[in-house]
């Protein structure tokens, strides 16, 4: 087994890259996300030394992509244990807990994994605003190795977004990170719980009031809590209220409004494409142009022509 170095305790998740053995590909670690961190790694055959970080106030989800790889691992104090990481595999590892790794050469082409690190306290809000369950009760249990269709599809939907500049912004990763904490508090606590249905929708005053916000800040990088703020409701139970009053998610209807008001400003004004991606608070030109040719089948420079 390949000896570990001492290491110094961490402040933030954020510096969690600094103890994993591959090259740090992709994050959003320095973008506003809404507390959620998204690394991928790219691996090569021959790992030397993995130190593994101090425990931290996030859990770590990992989704491997592609290659294989052995190790042995320990959590905390248990005892030793020895993993396969294949294709598609998921690991989990709660807050406030360890890992030792000791990878084992093979020789194998260049692996990818992609790893979210969930504040726990977004866990433990979902828990308490979505569950009705105390905290203290919440209990997340260890698993290197199994599989997970939402979850993967959840991670490379996340993957995708990070690599793209987020065309969908703060909301989306918020949302998605809040069905992933529902995800994991149904099916990976020491104790299964049941979510609620809902079939009520928000009533016409606290829609036309959420709705008039979005038009009137969509130049902004609107938050998930911002709008359920407005009609005093956790985030989880708005994000419900509001898809079942609207058919669409939040950041689904944030989309479909900055698309809409970018083709009456393309219709009915000589503005400058990338004043309107500005005025319509997207990163740049290009995201911009990316997200409505996505929309619409048309650039644009294109749309505007044909509009003439």
């Amino acid at each position: 087994m390949t000896r570990r170095k001492r290491l110094p305790k961490l402040a933030s998740a954020k510096n969690v890259y600094k103890y994993v053995p591959g090259k740090l590909v992709l994050s959003n670690k320095e973008k506003d996300c809404g507390g959620s961190i998204l690394n991928v790694y790219s691996f090569s055959s021959h790992l030397e030394e993995t130190p593994s970080p101090p425990p931290i106030p996030a859990l770590t989800i990992g989704l491997t992509h592609n290659g294989h790889r052995q190790a042995d691992y320990k959590i905390d104090d248990e005892p030793w244990r020895c993993c396969d990481f294949t294709e598609d595999n998921i690991c989990l590892l709660p807050a406030y807990h360890s890992v030792s790794m000791a990878w084992r050469p093979i020789e194998e082409d260049r692996a990818r994994t992609t790893n979210l690190l969930l504040p726990m306290q977004e866990v433990l809000d979902a828990a308490t605003k979505a569950l009705d369950v105390e905290p203290a009760y919440i209990e997340l249990q260890a698993n290197m190795s199994f599989r997970d269709a939402f979850i993967k599809q959840l991670l490379l939907t996340l993957k995708s977004e990070t690599a793209h500049e987020y065309p969908y912004g703060r909301l989306f990763f918020e949302t998605a990170s809040q069905l992933l904490a529902i995800h994991l508090l149904k099916n990976y606590c020491t104790v299964n719980y049941k979510v609620p249905e809902y079939t009520s929708s928000l009533s016409h005053k606290n829609l036309q009031l959420v709705t008039d916000y979005i038009h009137s800040h969509l130049h902004q990088n609107i938050s998930l809590d911002s709008l359920a703020a407005l009609v005093n409701m956790s985030s989880y139970h708005f994000s419900r209220l509001f898809k079942q009053s609207t058919s669409f998610a939040p950041h689904q209807y944030i989309i479909h409004c900055r698309i809409e008001k970018s083709k009456e400003l393309l219709k009915k004004t000589n503005k400058p494409i990338s004043q309107i991606a500005t005025e319509l608070g997207y990163a740049n030109q290009s995201h911009f142009t990316r997200l409505f040719k996505q929309h619409t089948q048309m650039i644009p420079r294109v749309y505007r022509m044909s509009c003439s």
